[in-house]
């Protein structure tokens, strides 16, 4: 269980740092190789193995140093390792091997962006967050892009609701022009540019090996009742200045058409040492301290609060007016636990 903080120059240098640190770190993860045939572009594809989750979990991820507009990592999750010739995403057991834009999560510039949105580099700075849950490890990667703008990559096992095949998840954030930009823990993601997976074998059959887009229940917006909803969007608490952290929620659906109205949800589990925080009264980058714990808080992209919002709440989309690439999230933000040592 470690973290690092430290200052990328590219989204290759990221990559880079990310495989010093996971060496570092030693067992249980592997760093099966950090440079070799099979990324786009080729030579620059890391895979890592959590070798303490119960079923094969790696994670394989390739840079794109483009100079403006799509400087990004794409990240795919897998079962098996086919070698230094596959592709990121046609390793054994990836839930989708066609190499579409929506196959895969994306970090940083979207792969349709003509603007850069501090994704180049260099990195104001980078924070690792590497810990253990009861089924196997996590690693969550945040990078500050220009100063206050943010984005973040998981990969890892949930703390599971139960006992079940499974677990494993990967989400990341991007922002492309204008207003599109996805979220880890967003309802319904835009998946036709990036796609968040969560595996869980023994309640679906279809996919390989049963990888579903996963469907997050936070940050929806609309229903006061939910769960998230009444925990943190109260923001900072007036009569004792604490900030609540509320647990991200993985439930799942058992067809493909889930709804936020719908009570027939299952809790699956929770993400380990990640909580949603509202930036009310919070700056980007503050660290908390409850008891022996630090919390590093972040904005889930650029906190704003500028009123300009086109839905009706601080914690909702981004706002569409304003100077290019008016990407922001408002009060929406996360807290992550670090769980040392400092290496």
């Amino acid at each position: 269980m470690s973290f690092r903080q430290g200052v990328s120059t590219s989204p290759a240098n990221l990559v880079s740092q990310i495989s010093s640190f996971i060496t570092t770190v030693g067992a249980p993860w592997s760093v099966i190789r950090s440079n070799g045939a099979g990324g786009d572009p080729a030579g620059t594809q890391l895979t890592i193995e959590d070798t303490a989750a119960a079923v094969g979990t790696f994670y394989s991820m390739i840079p794109d140093n483009s100079p403006s507009n799509d400087a990004n990592v794409q990240m795919q999750p897998h079962t098996a390792d086919s070698g230094i010739g596959a592709s990121f995403f046609a390793h054994t057991g990836s839930p989708d091997s066609s190499g579409t834009a929506g196959s895969f999560s994306v970090m940083g510039n979207g792969l349709f962006s003509t603007t850069d949105q501090g994704f180049v580099g260099p990195h104001t700075q980078f924070f690792l967050f590497e810990g253990a849950t009861g089924a196997g490890r996590y690693l969550h990667v945040v990078v500050e892009g220009t100063a206050g703008v943010y984005f973040h990559m998981w990969m890892g096992t949930i703390e599971k609701a139960g006992t079940f095949t499974g677990g494993q998840y990967t989400a990341a954030s991007y922002a492309e022009n204008a207003n599109q930009v996805q979220w880890p823990g967003q309802f319904a993601p835009p998946t036709t540019r990036g796609t968040q997976w969560f595996r869980f074998d023994n309640a679906f059959t279809s996919g390989s090996p049963g990888w579903r887009e996963m469907n997050w229940f936070a940050f929806f917006q609309g229903s006061g009742s939910s769960l998230p909803a009444g925990v943190y969007e109260g923001g900072l608490n007036e009569f004792n200045q604490r900030t609540p952290f509320s647990p991200i929620l993985c439930p799942f659906w058992s067809n493909d058409t889930p709804s936020v109205i719908s009570t027939n949800w299952k809790l699956a589990g929770h993400i380990p040492d990640c909580r949603l925080v509202s930036m009310d009264g919070r700056e980007p980058g503050e660290t908390i301290t409850l008891g022996s714990d630090t919390w590093h808080i972040f904005p889930v992209h650029r906190k704003t609060t500028d009123g300009i919002s086109t839905t009706s709440s601080a914690y909702a989309n981004t706002n569409v007016a304003g100077p290019a690439p008016n990407n922001d999230s408002n009060m929406a933000g996360y807290a992550y636990r670090e769980v040392g040592p400092t290496i």
